[in-house]
């Protein structure tokens, strides 16, 4: 008896699930014809594949059914504020811990420095060392959310239920909240101490800028996969901000806007909307997390 090829062998079970190309049938059918053993080995094949599709469907265990319940993510109409809590929690883990100590001591090193140097008649709150640490600390902060160094998991957190926007939108939410606790806290501290300033309008100073650079830096961030990148551009445009301070502005307000006017806030606001809700949408898709993390 002749020896069946060891290629037209191979393609029985693809033969019998009617998934080889028309070349590769016909090859099969043709040597099915002059052998009665693959005939035989295409009889058992369709046997096994009609016990398996008529065999009935096993009952899952109970404490199988309870893991999947545990692990499917919670309903819209009842926020589980336990699953809530655990989210926050990880990725409170997640962010470097370097950022939160580095926020908290130049924030208190502003907040020192202004009550030390502030004098009402000497210095306007636009000029305050506090309203200029709290952006640069903020957007430095946000920058370092994003890339493979911030998520070495990342196929884990993935295959998990919870969107990497929603990842993303909890560590930018507990990273600026940090900063701007800190922020408003030094800016209780100064008008209790100094009573000549006001709390509201020193919030303002550097809320605005705070929220603009950050989400600055987070797009740039996300755009480059490099936290450096987002940084340094929005140090470097707060430096150049710091700087012009010094110069006539009445020729240059087309160019060097100051982002401590209260007439740049409203536009500073509605860009860091745009720029942070870019970022997420832009960050948020899994396909580019796989890209960047590898």
């Amino acid at each position: 008896m002749a020896t069946c090829p060891d290629e037209i062998v191979e393609l029985l079970p693809w033969y019998v699930n009617r998934t080889l190309d028309a070349a590769a049938r016909v090859d099969v059918e043709r040597h099915l014809r002059e052998c009665p053993l693959c005939q035989q080995r295409v009889g058992n094949l369709r046997a096994l594949q009609s016990a398996l599709t008529d065999r009935p469907q096993e009952a899952v265990l109970p404490h199988v059914e309870g893991i999947l319940d545990r692990l499917a993510p919670p309903s819209p109409a009842k926020p589980n504020w336990q699953w809530v809590w655990m989210l926050v929690g990880a990725q409170a883990r997640v962010i470097r811990r370097d950022i939160w100590s580095a926020s908290a001591l130049v924030m208190a090193l502003g907040t020192l420095i202004t009550l030390l140097s502030y004098g009402p008649s000497q210095i306007s709150v636009g000029a305050l060392p506090l309203v200029w640490a709290a952006p640069v600390v903020a957007a430095g902060g946000v920058a370092f959310l994003y890339g493979s160094s911030v998520a070495p998991a990342i196929e884990i957190e993935l295959a998990s239920p919870v969107s990497p926007r929603l990842v993303l939108l909890t560590r930018l939410m507990l990273t600026f909240g940090f900063d701007l606790v800190l922020g408003l806290a030094g800016s209780v501290v100064l008008t209790l101490v100094r009573p000549s300033l006001s709390l509201w309008p020193l919030v303002a100073t550097w809320l605005a800028p705070m929220s603009f650079l950050s989400s600055l830096a987070f797009l740039l961030t996300v755009l480059t996969a490099d936290p450096n990148v987002g940084f340094l551009v929005s140090l470097g445009l707060w430096a150049v901000q710091s700087t012009a301070g010094t110069v006539d502005r009445s020729g240059l307000s087309w160019l060097i806007p100051d982002l401590t006017a209260a007439a740049a806030r409203p536009w500073l606001w509605a860009l860091a909307l745009l720029l942070g809700g870019l970022a997420l949408w832009t960050g948020g898709g899994e396909e580019r997390w796989i890209r960047r993390s590898m």
